[in-house]
């Protein structure tokens, strides 16, 4: 996936162009990226998750999860239920970062409430 499209996105934002065409291709190409890879990113998320969550869960350690910081990351908001229905309740735990998740809510990806 170009990595290059959420920075562009970003600078457009910043420089205050987020109603720019620009900005919307950007974020439409990222979008589209992301969903063309998610299903199997997010396997393979969920498989290390489960074999962390196993070897966690033999010495008493808890895995905190973490909202992503940029939208090509897994998990977003919407993809976290997948993984705490895994089995591993006892060992999972769910870190909100705010900022990560304002991030994401300014760029127009993600409610920072969800």
């Amino acid at each position: 996936m170009d990595l290059a499209l959420e920075q562009t996105a970003r600078n457009l934002y910043e420089a205050g162009r987020s109603d720019s065409p620009e900005y919307v291709e950007a974020r439409e190409r990222l979008v589209a990226a992301r969903a063309a890879q998610a299903g199997r990113n997010l396997r393979a998320v969920r498989r290390s998750l489960v074999e962390l969550a196993e070897y966690a869960g033999r010495l008493g350690i808890r895995l905190g999860l973490e909202n992503c910081d940029h939208y090509y990351e897994v998990p977003l908001a919407d993809e976290l239920d997948d993984l705490f229905d895994s089995g591993y309740d006892e060992v999972l735990v769910y870190c909100h970062d705010v900022g990560h998740a304002r991030k994401l809510e300014h760029l127009g990806f993600c409610p920072h409430e969800e």
